[in-house]
């Protein structure tokens, strides 16, 4: 599993971003939690989620 880095706004001009890889589910899930813990929020430009490790992650390309 992947914890990706998706924007909390949805806006499509913001790419995703990797932030870990290769956890399993419990790892990836308790990684996610601590990020959005530590840095999210309502008002926080992202927004951190668990993907399987086949995800391929959004890139905008203007």
């Amino acid at each position: 599993m992947q914890v990706i880095a998706i924007d909390n706004f949805d806006r499509d001009n913001v790419s995703d971003r990797v932030v870990s890889t290769n956890l399993s589910q419990t790892a990836a899930e308790e990684k996610a939690l601590e990020m959005n813990t530590m840095h999210g929020g309502p008002t926080s430009a992202r927004y951190y989620v668990v993907k399987p490790d086949n995800y391929v992650p959004y890139v905008w390309e203007p």
